[in-house]
Formats: C-alpha cells, structure tokens, sequence
C-alpha cells in the first residue's frame, strides 16, 4: 500500500491507494480545490497517479426487516380489519361515551369525522389487545398529563403492529404528552411490533427554563422512551418503530436496554433534545446488543444542561460530562446510522463501545457490519468514537466498520466539560473497516488544543484510510491521523 501525504496551506489530506476490481478513477485533489477555493502549494510523491476510489466493505448481511414506506419517506402505516382504533381528544373527549372503531366505520382513519373519542390515553389503552395490531391515535394539538406511563402490548408481526400515533388536520401541531415524575412510555421482557409514530413527549418538570420545573433536587432520573429485554424469556423484542416523534428534557430521551438485546428496530425522523441527569448518565438514545436502522434523527444538547464549572464529571444541575453523549450504540450490529444530525453533545456526538467478556478476558468482535455514513456532527469535544469500554487487549473487538461521507463541524467549540480537546474519528481494535470521503473542518477556539483528526489505536488489520479532508482544525504536525 502507497500513502500519500498532499500538504495545503491551510489543509490537510491523507490518502491511502489501494487496488481494486472495480476502480473508478477520480481526480479527488483537482475537486477538492475547486470545491474550496485554494490550489496546493506542495505535494508528497504522487506524480502523476490519480486517485482511486475504494471498494466499501460487503455489508450484504445487513438484513433488516422494515415496513414500506410512501414517496416521502414516511413509514406506511394500515390498519388490518379486525384493528381496533380508539381516538383521543383531550379537549373534547369523554371517557364514559367513547366508542372503538374498526376499519369500515371510519370514513378517514387519520382525519375522521363525528366518532366518540376518548378523553385519556389509560381509558382507549384498555381496550387494546395483546396480539393484535389495534390502534391508539391521539388528536393533533391537544395535550395530556400523564402521571403513569404509557405502555403497549405486542402486535400481531412486523406489518402487523399496534399503532400509537396522531390523527386530525385541525393542527400541524403532534400530540403533546406531558409527564409528571414518570417515563414517558416504557414496556419490558418481551413487547414485541409496535409503532409510536408522531407524538411529543415532554418532561416538563425537569425543563430548568419552565415556570413549572420543580428544583435540582426533584428532577428524578426518567426516561421518555424505554424498551427492556429480558434473558429469562425466550423471546427477543423486535420490529420496533419510533418515527417523526419529539423527546425532550428526559435523562434518556429514547432507551432500548436489556441482556437479551433487540432486533429489527427501526429510529427515524425523530428529534431527542436536552437529555440531562444529576445523578446518572445521559444519552439521547442508548441502544444495546441490537440491530438497528438510526436514521435522519437530530440529536441535540444531549447529555447536560449547562457547562461543567465545578469539577470534571461533576453531575450537580446537569453539569456535562464524559460519560453522556448524542448517542450511544453498545454492542450493535449489522445497523445502518445514516443521515443523521448530532449537535451540541455533552461529549461524544455518536459513541460506539464493543465490550468483551469481563470472564473471559479475552477480547471478541461484539460489534459488526456497520454502515455510518453521511451524518453531519457539530461541536461536542468528540465526533464519532468506535473504541470503549472493555479491553483486554489481546484481540480485536470490531468487524467490518464502514465510516464514510461524514462531516464534523467546530468539534470542541464550546468545551462542555470544559476539557480543551477536539477529537474527529477515533478506531480501536478493528478487524476490516474503512474510513473514506469524511470531512472534519474547523477550529475556532484557541483554547482546544489537544486536536486530532483521525485516531487509529489498539490492535488492528485491515483499515483503509483514504480521501479525508482535515481543514483549519489547528491540529499540531503529525495528529491530523
């Protein structure tokens, strides 16, 4: 393998040329001029060689199941005939005069006319049952409070599901489910096919700036989305969709947990704001041993409320630290993380951990099969991390990582937790993986000093390197990789 090293006045780029069967040739250097407006000023010994684009690693095995979805994206959503959808008005339902539906008696399942709505979400979800794909649709701009959480049985199968989502034209505006000192949805062991699709949920006691935030010392550690497995039942949750839903002010925002992992579960379109804990961690979204689609979701402020200003890790009034992060994927596999937003982390924009056996110690491949590509980071101290936690270092721990056409933007601008480093990409103990086409760029803070662009650590075969762009990051010589 030839590398090369092309030096720019106020840019970087580190190609490595690799060889393939299938090689389009690309003069990457002449578009990267005339997409940034400046010629190289020297060359490292590339004569007259043109760059080549490299193969991505197979990710044939990638299967996940997902329902159809419209000429906009959105996930399709029918109901099966023997459904049963119950609607809820807060503002003009009524608990004692509401009626279940089902398909032929609705002239529009999402904008009907004359039915007898529900006037809490508890009274329609008694009416569903476990095994069915019935439906809970809620009306657009009304509000609940809710002191116990929400919760679903299983669906019939994956084109099957039970439906929690929206209905109306009468506003733009979801469904606002407020909580109060509770999660806002949360099942265990083993639910199974479900939808919650456009809804708000709200923490809204824990909002430091609301009139009706109840003090540091009451805020509780809730979460607003929680699916936990269990390894005492022999079935795995799967077939899981959260779409175009808005989480805001919780500990964990989105949460799928638990020893006996998920499958086929689907994030997208989705917006998870302002995670903060005084007591704990936390995330955006955690998801764990699982595969997932992770799509066009923004993740912003996620991990702390306000700067650290006592000491490194302190939690006290959500203080930011190294342990929170946009999103935490621990041990996924086979899982596609495109097209998203992450801003503003307490730490990491998009961490990854791959964990051996504590029992064993010896480190295994946990983590496999990953596609992270075009996601666009900002801020945070550190873009995408595929290292921690757990290393014996004796082995590999990650198989097939695919990080490509991703940009990072100003990481560790705002110091969260006041540290003064700004790290881009960071690899640790891969076996195969590719790192192409990302783009890390710029670093206006004089006071981030510990920068580098690329971090390639541990134990590793197999890792190509290659067309990434490193502009105006102030990384010293020799830590842009």
């Amino acid at each position: 393998m030839k590398k090369y090293l092309i030096v720019y006045l106020t840019a970087v780029v580190v190609m490595a040329g690799c060889t393939s069967t299938k090689t389009k040739e690309v003069n990457l250097i002449s578009k990267i001029n005339k997409e940034m407006s400046f010629s190289p000023t020297a060359f490292g010994d590339v004569g007259n060689e043109k760059l080549e684009t490299l193969p991505v690693n197979d990710l044939s095995s990638i299967k996940l199941k997902y329902p159809p979805r419209d000429q906009n994206g959105w996930t399709i959503l029918t109901p099966s005939e023997d459904s049963r959808l119950m609607y809820v008005s807060s503002s003009e339902g009524d608990d004692d005069t509401a009626l279940a539906y089902n398909v032929s008696e609705v002239d529009n399942v999402f904008d009907p006319s004359n039915v007898s709505a529900f006037k809490t979400i508890l009274a329609a979800r008694k009416l569903t049952r476990d095994g069915y794909p019935d439906w809970i649709l809620l009306k657009k701009g009304d509000e609940w409070v809710i002191d116990k959480r929400l919760e679903s049985y299983s669906g019939r199968s994956a084109s099957e599901p039970m439906v929690l989502t929206s209905y109306s034209t009468d506003s733009d505006r979801r469904p606002l489910i407020k909580t109060k000192g509770v999660e806002g949805f949360k099942v265990v062991k083993k639910n199974s096919f479900y939808s919650i699709v456009g809804l708000e949920f709200y923490a809204y006691e824990r909002d430091p700036n609301s009139n009706d935030f109840i003090g540091w010392d009451n805020v509780g550690n809730r979460a607003g989305f929680v699916s936990a497995s269990s390894d005492k039942t022999p079935q795995i949750p799967e077939s899981i969709v959260l779409e175009d839903n808005v989480f805001n002010f919780y500990a964990l925002n989105i949460s799928f947990t638990g020893k006996a992992g998920h499958k086929d579960i689907i994030v997208r379109r989705n917006q998870l704001l302002n995670a903060y804990s005084t007591v704990s961690h936390a995330q955006g979204v955690f998801v764990q041993n699982a595969n997932v689609i992770f799509e066009e979701n923004l993740m912003d402020h996620n991990g702390w409320f306000q700067k650290s200003y006592v000491k490194l890790n302190s939690k006290s009034e959500g203080q930011a630290t190294f342990y929170n992060h946009n999103a935490y994927f621990s041990g996924i596999y086979n899982s596609v993380i495109v097209n998203n937003i992450s801003s503003r982390s307490s730490s990491i924009g998009m961490k990854f951990s791959s964990n051996a056996n504590k029992s064993t110690g010896i480190n295994s491949i946990e983590s496999y099969n990953l596609l992270i590509e075009n996601n666009l980071i900002i801020e945070g101290e550190v873009g995408l991390s595929l290292g921690g936690n757990v290393d014996f270092n004796n082995g590999f721990r990650w198989g097939n990582i695919n990080v490509l056409n991703n940009v990072f933007l100003n990481i560790g601008h705002s110091q969260p937790t006041s540290r003064v480093l700004a790290w881009g990409i960071e690899a640790n103990d891969w076996d195969r993986g590719v790192i192409l086409g990302n783009y890390i760029l710029f670093n206006d803070n004089p006071e981030v000093i510990n920068v580098k662009g690329v971090i390639i650590k541990g134990l590793n075969k197999n890792i190509a390197i290659d067309s990434n762009v490193m502009y105006k990051i102030r990384s010293r010589e020799g830590r842009y990789i």
